[in-house]
């Protein structure tokens, strides 16, 4: 049987961890939002479990009717099923290292340059904090940041620290995400490097 969850007014993460609890109990929900973050994560989550999702906006609302199992499972970086231990870099800062900022943007930069020199890139990339200005306008390692998404590297931008920052829909490379999937991709990462 299908039940209806109101997330409206949950920050973030809480309205996507209401909507994996409702299909883990019973595989389909109708979940009411009231953010585009919130939708779209949400959509991610249903994608990544290879749910069906219809949504229908009403007002300044949206309801996502997702069904699991009506849909192949993405298969792109996919950490749920993984097969292979990855590779994370967590990035909470736009500067590397603590004390002088003006050395830590010049790391910042000699790092990202050097990743995307190596034969073996990082799986993925988490921007968190002050790290989601690398992947907005102005970057000074937004050309490597783009080289290594070409790559195959996974670049993911937490969306409530763009809105934080008054970043909400300038991200120049990458996907946002949300704090679910980004716990996610740490627990099961099979190794972490923190920035």
């Amino acid at each position: 049987m299908k039940i209806d969850i109101d997330a409206r007014g949950y920050p973030c993460p809480q309205p996507v961890i209401m909507a994996k609890k409702a299909l883990d109990e019973r595989g389909r929900c109708n979940i009411f939002v009231d953010t585009e973050e919130a939708r779209d994560n949400i959509m991610q989550l249903a994608d990544s479990r290879g749910c069906s999702v219809e949504i229908a906006a009403m007002d300044n609302d949206w309801i996502l009717n997702i069904e699991e199992g009506a849909a192949p499972r993405k298969n792109e970086n996919d950490f749920e099923g993984q097969k292979k231990e990855q590779m994370v870099f967590l990035i909470p800062s736009e500067t590397m290292g603590r004390g002088n900022e003006e050395l830590g943007n010049v790391l910042m930069k000699a790092f990202f340059h050097t990743i995307t020199e190596r034969d073996v890139p990082p799986d993925v990339c988490i921007l968190i904090n002050t790290g989601v200005r690398l992947a907005v306008e102005g970057s000074q390692v937004l050309d490597d940041l783009k080289a290594l998404e070409r790559r195959g590297v996974k670049l993911l931008v937490c969306g409530t620290c763009l809105s934080y920052f008054g970043f909400a829909g300038k991200l120049c490379v990458g996907a946002v995400s949300n704090m679910y999937d980004i716990v996610e991709r740490l627990c099961k990462a099979g190794r972490i490097i923190a920035v």
